[in-house]
């Protein structure tokens, strides 16, 4: 059977995926998803990191509510302690 289903403006036929940029790695995620729950399904830790959507820095209290839209450029770094 096929699945048509209308999520926020995102047509999901079988399943709902869209591609993403986690340090310009291609990425496919659920659109539903926020994007604190992104980057832990990633494997990526999420403490001692920074997070920048098209190069804005998005503050780590709006991780829960911050939705990413098809194609976005997520870049991730860690702090690195030393001298």
């Amino acid at each position: 059977d096929l699945f048509i289903a209308s999520t926020e403006g995102t047509l999901c036929l079988n399943r709902c995926i869209m591609q993403i940029y986690i340090n310009r790695e291609a990425v496919e995620v659920n659109p539903k998803l926020n994007l604190a729950e992104i980057l832990e399904l990633q494997g990526i830790g999420l403490q001692g990191i920074a997070v920048a959507i098209s190069n804005k820095v998005v503050p780590r209290a709006a991780w829960a509510t911050t939705y990413l839209a098809e194609g976005a450029n997520v870049t991730v770094v860690s702090a690195v302690c030393g001298g």
